[in-house]
């Protein structure tokens, strides 16, 4: 199990630090940080989901990983209190043991968000904070590329902003929104309450992060 042999003293929410085999090129090693996140899925003292979230992409960017490969991870000593993990990278043919395989999840699953009641603003959820939103903090605005538009006319785009939480006197609460522009977003799509959008993450322009409309499921099941 790779949190038991490798991630040991390592608990939720900690950085890792993953040592590459020097990215794409040759040349020297990488470093990447990543946060190691993990959730009981069960009732049972196996049923745990760990995975890497903020600084995954970016290391299977660096080594163009495809779905299916593997990653081998060998634990090396710790650096600055930080688990310090090597890689190694298997392309066509799985390792003997502890290995991770690429998931399908970060390159191809869209961000999945279902259009809420008409408010200036769109909930959204940790799940699509994780896919979609690494690297976003509370108050960074977000570039949405639309759908095309009729006859072929180039898709619009349209700046929201993300809300990580809302503050009054006495408490702080975790409100994961998107706010100003998404109305305009829901109008030009013509959006009616609890229709879906697929968003899938293109890559940051002039330091901000953009998503582009993969579909609209306007009869969701």
């Amino acid at each position: 199990m790779l949190v038991r042999d490798l991630l040991a003293g390592v608990n939720d929410g900690d950085t890792v630090t993953l040592v590459s085999q020097g990215g794409a090129a040759p040349g020297a090693p990488r470093t990447f940080d990543v946060v190691h996140r993990f959730y009981r899925s069960g009732k049972s003292a196996s049923g745990f989901q760990s995975y890497f979230t903020a600084g995954w992409r970016q290391f299977v960017e660096a080594h163009r990983l495809e779905v299916g490969q593997v990653v081998a991870f060998e634990r090396l000593e710790r650096c600055g209190g930080r688990v310090v993990l090597g890689t190694r990278i298997f392309r066509e043919f799985e390792p003997p043991g502890g290995g991770l395989g690429v998931p399908r999840a970060p390159p191809t699953r869209p961000g999945r968000l279902r259009v809420g009641r008409a408010t200036p603003f769109q909930s959204i959820t940790i799940q699509f904070v994780n896919d979609m939103l690494e690297g976003v903090h509370s108050g960074d605005k977000v570039t949405l590329v639309g759908a095309g538009g009729a006859g072929g006319a180039a898709p619009l785009t349209f700046d929201v902003t993300y809300t990580g939480h809302s503050r009054n006197s006495q408490v702080t609460r975790i409100n994961r929104r998107f706010t100003p522009g998404w109305s305009q977003f829901v109008k030009a799509h013509a959006l009616e309450v609890g229709q879906v959008v697929d968003f899938e993450r293109v890559g940051r322009r002039s330091g901000r992060l953009v998503l582009r409309v993969r579909r609209i499921i306007r009869n969701p099941v």
